[in-house]
Formats: structure tokens, C-alpha cells, sequence
């Protein structure tokens, strides 16, 4: 605050010289306010913490003995599904149990804390989940389960079981979107832009690998991790184009055009044997569908996980894929593939 004065004080003193008093005075208080107001408006959650621990971890603040009856079931249930579409199974998230006396300073700053509080003076009907954020760190979650017994408490978690999953899901969609946004590369993003005329965050690290008319091919290479994204445009007729066959063959159609393998007679394609998933949705007036699964070479021996979103061009004309794929084949790739989710869905922000 001090040093925002201080510069007021300056702007002062040089625009008395330099300036008339009526355009002065306009420009000087805008100004003034300007700087005050983004002085007083700075959050108190600068003053926390960084959160901590890895992506993907949630810590579970719940009493022994609740942890052993039907609620330690219910938390089971939810944490320890397997992630969506990789090759190899994977939990969704990395959860931690510790009971409530074990709740200390190292754990306050975590990044997912799933409290479970049992409360016998609360009315049953008066159990409920409260969404807090940013209460001993930076970007926080908290997940606040509050039941008057362990049996209702196990109801109330599995009856929002899909409602926890999302918000730890897009919590940590938000928190690398965050973090690609201050180091995103500007160029590939005017690219894109220029061709699809979508907003998309594209991290420094990636490169332009092909452009051509209506596809674009990114990546990031390292000695064994290979991240990657395809976007690319084909006509729109009407919602049955947003159809897992319809979309599925356009797929394979850029790829065997586009994305040639090591060896030769050789292209990239969809594992249609293993199955895919599609989650059709709307947002903004916009209609999506979401398609996860599995990526092959054809003749040959590479694969991997890929998630993709399709939705209609600005003028409604075309229809727009924005994809990630995946190939890490000595690592788990369970975070990889959240990193190119969040890429894919920043065209939604």
C-alpha cells in the first residue's frame, strides 16, 4: 500500500508539470483509483500457503472407528475406481486415510481434504455436504461431510458419489489450466485461433508438428513420454453427427491421412475391441460430446490412452475435435492424461 502511494505521489508531481489542470485532474484520479482499487481488492488467499501434495491425491479426515463401519465402504467405493479409460488400471485418485486427532499442520495445507464429521445433535435431515475452498492454502478444496450417524453418513456419500468425483475431477482440470495459462504458448495459440476460431491454453513446451487445412498436429517429446493434440474440422449436418460411430470415423479417417506410424504401411487408429466411452452434454448453448479410450498403430506395436471433445464451429457449419492422446509406455499415466483433459476442455473457458 505504502509503495502505491508513493507512486501516486510521484504521478503527481510530474503531471503537474507536463499537463493541463482539466485533462490532468481526469487522468490522474482514474489512475489513482485505478491503482488504490487493485491495491485493496487483493484476496487474503495470497497471504496462504501453497497447497501441497501430488495431483490426483485426496487426504480423508475420518475417525477410526467411523472409517470401519459402512462409511469407510461408501469412501472405498469412489476412491478406489479405476480412472477412465487407460490401459492399465489405475485409481482415480490417490486417497489417504488419517482420523481426526492426526489432522496436524502437514496435512492442513493439502490440496483435496475429504472431512467426514459426525455430528449426533444434527436432525437427519440436516445432513449435508459443504464445498469449501482456500481455507488453509491456495487453491484448496475441501469436501465437508456432516451426517448425525455413521449409517446416514454412508448414504450421504454414496448418494453423491458422482458429485464428489467431479468436483476433485474439475478442481484439478482448474489448477493445471492455471498453471499452463501462465506459460502458454502464445504463437500456437494464435494458430488455432486464426483456423478454428477457438480459445485453447497449449503449454510452452508443446511444438507444431503439421498444418494443414482443416487439422492441426501438437506435441511434447521426451526420451519416453509423448503428449499430444489433434485438432481438426469436417462438415456438420445435423446432431446425429455428434453420434460415437459418426465421430469414431472421421477419427480414423485424419489419422490414417495424417499421423503415420515408425514403420512402414503403418498409421494411428482407434482400439474400437477394448470399447469407448461417450458423455454427451450441453453448455453455454453449445453441445458436446466427450469420447474416451484407447489409441493404436496400426501394424505395429504402439498404443495409449486419448480423451476427445467435438462441438460445432462458431458459424454452426462444421464440426470442431480438439484431442489429447497419451503414450508413456514405462510410466502410469493417469496424471498425463488429466494434463491433455485440461488442455482439451480450455476451449471451454
Amino acid at each position: 500500500m505504502q509503495i502505491i502511494i508513493f507512486i501516486i505521489v510521484i504521478l503527481h508531481f510530474i503531471f503537474t508539470i507536463i499537463m493541463n489542470t482539466k485533462i490532468y485532474h481526469s487522468l490522474f484520479w482514474t489512475l489513482a483509483i485505478f491503482l488504490l482499487g487493485s491495491c485493496s481488492q487483493s484476496p487474503q488467499t495470497s497471504l496462504l500457503p501453497t497447497i501441497t501434495g501430488k495431483p490426483g491425491e485426496v487426504v480423508m479426515i475420518v475417525d477410526d472407528n467411523v472409517w470401519k463401519s459402512s462409511v469407510g465402504d461408501s469412501l472405498k467405493a469412489i476412491f478406489t475406481l479405476d480412472y477412465p479409460s487407460l490401459p492399465q488400471e489405475e485409481p482415480i485418485f490417490t486417497a489417504t486415510h488419517i482420523p481426526h486427532i492426526a489432522f496436524s499442520n502437514i496435512f492442513k495445507t493439502h490440496r483435496n481434504l475429504l472431512f467426514v464429521n459426525i455430528k449426533q445433535k444434527l436432525p437427519v435431515d440436516s445432513s449435508k455436504i459443504l464445498i469449501k475452498q482456500d481455507i488453509w492454502a491456495n487453491d484448496q478444496l475441501i469436501i465437508d461431510c456432516q451426517a448425525p450417524n455413521t449409517q446416514t453418513a454412508a448414504n450421504l456419500i454414496g448418494k453423491n458419489k458422482e458429485k464428489i468425483i467431479s468436483l476433485i475431477n474439475i478442481k484439478e482440470r482448474h489448477r493445471i489450466q492455471k498453471a499452463y495459462d501462465h506459460n502458454k504458448n502464445k504463437g500456437l495459440a494464435k494458430l488455432i485461433k486464426n483456423k478454428f476460431h477457438i480459445n485453447i491454453t497449449i503449454p510452452v513446451s508443446y511444438n507444431l508438428n503439421k498444418d494443414t487445412t482443416n487439422f492441426i498436429w501438437i506435441s511434447r517429446e521426451t526420451v519416453n513420454i509423448s503428449q499430444g493434440i489433434f485438432i481438426y474440422s469436417y462438415p456438420y449436418n445435423d446432431t446425429s453427427n455428434f453420434s460415437l460411430q459418426h465421430i469414431i470415423e472421421q477419427r480414423n479417417n485424419f489419422l490414417k491421412r495424417y499421423i503415420p506410424g515408425a514403420v512402414p504401411n503403418s498409421w494411428m487408429t482407434t482400439e474400437e475391441r477394448l470399447g469407448l466411452q461417450i458423455v454427451r452434454f450441453r453448455q453455454a448453448e453449445k453441445y458436446y460430446s466427450e469420447i474416451r479410450g484407447l489409441w493404436r498403430v496400426e501394424n505395429d506395436f504402439m498404443g495409449g490412452p486419448f480423451i476427445s471433445l467435438t462441438t460445432t464451429s462458431t458459424d454452426g457449419k462444421q464440426l470442431i475435435t480438439v484431442e489429447g492422446y497419451v503414450y508413456a509406455p514405462k510410466h502410469r499415466k493417469r496424471e498425463y492424461l488429466r494434463q491433455m483433459e485440461a488442455i482439451v476442455y480450455s476451449i471451454m473457458n
